[in-house]
Parts: C-alpha cells; structure tokens; sequence
C-alpha cells in the first residue's frame, strides 16, 4: 500500500513533462513532444566498415517516437528511439540490445545522426557506437532514404 501511495504523490509533485523514460542507457521524455520532422520509412545503411556489408532500416514514427527494425547480414535487431529538432539541426538516436552469443551478455548498439538532405533525398549521417564488454567501439555511417 505504502508503495501505491508513493507512486501517487510523485505523480502529483513531478510534472508529466519531467518523467523521463531509461531504456538502453538513454534517457527520453516519457511523453514526447510531436516531431516538426518525419523520418518513417525504409533507410539504407553504410558503415564505413566494408566488411559490415549495408544495413537496412525501417523506421515507424508517432509522434518524436520512433520504433523499427534494423535488418542486416547478422540479423534482424528492434530498435526505438527518438526525433529532436534543435532550431534548424534534426537530430535521430536510436538503439537496441541482442545477446550476442546466447550467453545472457548483452551488446547495446548506438545510432546518433543528424538528418540531412543530399540530391533531394534524406539522408543522415553519424556515429554508430557498439558497446562491447571490453569497452565502446564507433563507426560512422550514412544512410539514404528509400521509400
């Protein structure tokens, strides 16, 4: 009961608006804003690891929420993320875990990109970070928008 009351007097003293949301070591509102930007659709995506072979990426959006799925060589990976729109920078972060070797250690996977536009197609470019039980490792990326 203690418990219950707890959670209702947090929800009276902290604005909805302040409740943040921790999934995959990042922190997002818990009710995010409406997007200015739209990024739904199918991405594809080159790493500047040759050996890594394109990704593609399909992105569901509601709101500045995105959901998806990153599809590659090594497999299908679900991600979520988020949409911010920084005066006139658009920013897309996304994320997802896969257990790597079934053991119960999980390897987080980063995308921080910024949305451009290249020969009248979306484009976005940065850094995809792995995080490895020895220690992070980046690789940039691009990704061109197909449908």
């Amino acid at each position: 009961m203690r418990a219950k009351i707890l959670v209702s007097c947090i929800f009276l003293v902290v604005p909805l608006s302040q409740l943040e949301c921790r999934i995959g070591g990042f922190s997002t509102p818990a009710f995010a804003q409406e997007a200015l930007v739209n990024v739904a659709g199918r991405w594809v995506i080159t790493m500047e690891m040759p050996e890594a072979g394109d990704a593609t990426l399909t992105l569901e959006q509601e709101g500045a929420d995105l959901k998806g799925m990153l599809s590659s060589q090594a497999g299908d990976l679900p991600i979520i993320g988020v949409v911010e729109k920084n005066e006139e920078i658009v920013e897309i972060v996304f994320w997802g875990s896969f257990d790597a070797d079934g053991s119960g250690t999980f390897i987080d996977i980063n995308f921080f990109a910024t949305l451009m536009e290249e020969a009248d197609k979306p484009t976005m470019s940065g850094e995809m970070e792995i995080v490895l039980p020895d220690g992070p490792m980046a690789i940039n990326f691009m990704a061109v928008k197909i449908e």
